[in-house]
């Protein structure tokens, strides 16, 4: 056998145990979603991740779940911990949430680092742009396309107040 057909052999069998570890990582992230809501709101559900934002120790989990005939969407923050397994230390549902507009959800979420995050969430198709001001500038996040979708701000513990605003594609404020 070749020397390039055994380094293309070496390179898919280590790209295959990736996609499996990172698969399996996130079947227990939801299922330890799964587990707190249950114990916190005695809901049976289903989960399913729709985005996985790693950030300086952890992760922030963007979900869809699923309760009869009814879905929704949450924020979890789980903890890296030092043999690399992940911990849920922080789970919200969409209705635990703040609601500003139509579908679009936040939530200032603090970290085992000591830092903090304003994080939105969305099923509103319309949302296009946030707005978030503290002292004295106005930072602007555009969003991406897709339904559902989330922002993931990093707020300085120094600040004590801001505020927000949503934008739909047409430029007006979202209420």
């Amino acid at each position: 056998m070749s020397y390039k057909k055994i380094v293309i052999i070496i390179f898919v069998i280590i790209v295959f145990i990736g996609v499996v570890l990172f698969v399996n990582r996130e079947v227990g992230m939801e299922e330890q979603i799964v587990r707190d809501i249950k114990d916190r709101y005695s809901k049976d559900i289903s989960v399913s991740i729709f985005n996985n934002t790693v950030i300086e120790d952890g992760h922030i989990i963007g979900y869809i779940y699923h309760e009869d005939n009814i879905s929704g969407i949450g924020i979890a923050y789980f903890e890296e911990k030092s043999n690399e397994s992940l911990e849920l230390k922080n789970c919200y549902i969409d209705y635990k949430l703040t609601e500003r507009a139509t579908g679009v959800y936040h939530r200032s979420l603090f970290t085992g680092s000591h830092l903090r995050y304003f994080v939105v969430i969305s099923e509103n198709p319309e949302l296009e742009q946030i707005e978030l001001s503290y002292s004295g500038e106005k930072h602007k996040l555009k969003i991406n396309e897709g339904v559902p979708t989330i922002a993931i701000i990093e707020l300085p513990l120094t600040v004590q107040e801001y505020s927000y605003s949503y934008y739909d594609k047409y430029g007006e404020e979202m209420n």
